[in-house]
């Protein structure tokens, strides 16, 4: 019997975590930025900021300990999708959109704010970014590069429709 679409597209996700928080909650002072800027900030970027901010609190350091260390930040990610939402949006203002929507930034954002000396890379590599983050931050404390690392890998998909399709295509079935 032929499934419906929908039915066809349904994703299970009983292994999965959803974000229940309001994604656009967000103490844009306490980040150094107006609520201009945080309005048009990617969710990536705010979490990245805020779980940095929590990983170094949890392992025993303050911003104060962090600022100008040797701090390598790794950061994997592949999903780009609010950048594509707020590209279509005519009433979204554009003036912030470049720096807080590009992939770029994502490592470069968390390094300026904690004032981190050491390397910032941003990996897209699909589904493997997280672990060819944590390769690259291993080769660069051994290579000395930096003293400590902060590795931060996020997958934001807001669009359902490319999730979907992208779990059926790595499940090669048809669509």
């Amino acid at each position: 019997m032929r499934q419906s679409w929908l039915t066809r597209f349904q994703i299970c996700g009983e292994d999965a975590h959803f974000i229940q928080a309001n994604l656009k909650a967000f103490d844009a002072p306490f980040f150094s930025m107006t609520p201009a800027e945080a309005a048009c900030l990617d969710p990536q970027q705010r979490l990245l900021l805020e779980c940095a901010y929590t990983a170094m609190e949890n392992a025993g350091y303050s911003m104060a300990d962090m600022k100008g260390s040797s701090t390598g930040v790794y950061t994997g990610a592949f999903f780009w999708d609010y950048r594509d939402i707020m590209m279509k949006d005519v009433d979204a203002s554009l003036t912030y959109t470049a720096c807080g929507t590009i992939a770029s930034t994502l490592a470069g954002r968390v390094s300026w704010f904690y004032d981190l000396r050491g390397p910032a890379f941003v990996i897209d590599t699909a589904c493997s970014s997280s672990m060819v983050a944590i390769h690259q931050a291993v080769v660069g404390l051994k290579s000395r590069d930096c003293d400590m690392v902060c590795i931060i890998w996020f997958e934001e998909r807001l669009i359902s429709i490319l999730t979907k399709l992208f779990v059926r295509h790595l499940r090669a079935e048809p669509i």
